[in-house]
């Protein structure tokens, strides 16, 4: 790829300069590490996790509704932007997900293995 495209795309917001390292410069595990580090300090990631709700690991009053600002789509774009999978407020919202929406004791060993995939 060209090296000034790449210089450019460094010029990003961080989750942009972790995705340039991890799909296009395969960085080392802890160069991505750091950047990971990184997106929580600033940009879209650091602005997504102010927007949460301390006390309810809520985002946008919902845990699936309103669709797009509720916990289930801040989750899964905070995923796809690649938050670390032991961020404390990751964590406490995919608990929350787990035993508030998904519950049901007759599958309860298959959510968490489906949390696990998805959200992990």
């Amino acid at each position: 790829m060209n090296k000034e495209v790449i210089e450019w795309l460094l010029k990003g917001d961080p989750v942009i300069k972790y995705w340039v390292n991890r799909d296009l410069l395969n960085s080392n595990k802890r160069t991505l590490q750091v950047l990971q580090e990184n997106m929580e300090q600033e940009g879209w990631v650091k602005k997504l996790l102010l927007l949460q709700d301390k006390n309810t690991y809520i985002w946008g009053n919902g845990l699936y509704s309103p669709k797009w600002i509720s916990t289930t789509y801040t989750m899964l774009t905070l995923k796809d932007f690649g938050i670390r999978k032991n961020n404390s407020q990751y964590v406490g919202s995919a608990m929350l997900l787990t035993e508030k929406l998904w519950y049901n004791s007759k599958l309860k060993n298959d959510i968490w293995i489906y949390v696990y995939a998805v959200w992990f």
